[in-house]
């Protein structure tokens, strides 16, 4: 599921495989060890130069993992995905609790895919700052890791660093280093598309913010098309 922020729907999210060969016939039950197949992406975020883990857990930041795929095909005699389709943003599952100075309890379950150099993987919205975590290379997400991304977080300048720490128990560990950024928020007038409408209106989330009109002036002397804001 695309949002998996509740129980039923992260729970759904998951995909475990368990095989046993050479198998007789017997009374006995088969112990069947199912191991995940899917990418575990945790996010924790850390406070440095002017937060705290109290004001964070005030301001509750609002956590993507962007344009991921959501489907695809698994192949029980290769162990391998294909057909990847639907990509799409993923809500993570849990609230934020306070752990060893941080804020924990963010985790999505991502199809194992390759993600591109430069894709945007975490937007993280705080107190209505955006940051985008970018990819340096291209990676992989592979099957049956878990990954914890610790972000830290300044309020006095445009940046954030990210490291990783491990605290996986039946999910494989893996380390991987991201820096994310915060976002300039511009709109270019010229990709704009008043093919449906003549009024759009800006978003800050679910705040309107500001209105973009089509507009046609008409005059004596004037006679053209004009974008108010």
């Amino acid at each position: 599921p695309k949002d998996q922020s509740t129980p039923t729907s992260f729970s759904t999210s998951d995909f475990m495989i368990a095989t046993a060969n050479g198998i007789a016939t017997s009374e006995d039950p088969v112990a069947l060890a199912f191991n995940h197949k899917l990418f575990k992406l945790n996010i924790q975020l850390k406070a440095k130069n002017g937060y705290t883990p109290e004001t964070m857990l005030a301001a509750n930041p609002t956590v993507k993992i962007k344009n991921v795929y959501t489907k695809a095909y698994y192949d029980l005699n290769t162990d391998k995905f294909t057909d990847f389709s639907e990509k799409a943003d993923i809500i993570p599952y849990g609230n934020w609790v306070i752990e060893d100075d941080m804020l924990c309890g963010k985790s999505a379950i991502i199809i194992p895919q390759t993600v591109p150099q430069s894709h945007i993987i975490v937007e993280l919205y705080v107190e209505n700052r955006l940051f985008e975590g970018k990819q340096d290379e291209e990676r992989q997400f592979p099957s049956g890791i878990a990954e914890d991304n610790t972000i830290s977080l300044f309020s006095s300048n445009d940046a954030t660093e990210t490291s990783i720490t491990t605290t996986v128990s039946s999910w494989i560990s893996q380390q991987n280093n991201m820096t994310a950024t915060e976002a300039k928020t511009v709109i270019q007038i010229s990709e704009l598309d008043f093919t449906s409408s003549n009024v759009l209106r800006v978003m800050n989330k679910e705040k309107q913010v500001a209105e973009i009109c089509l507009e046609y002036l008409c005059t004596d002397q004037l006679e053209k098309q004009a974008i108010v804001i």
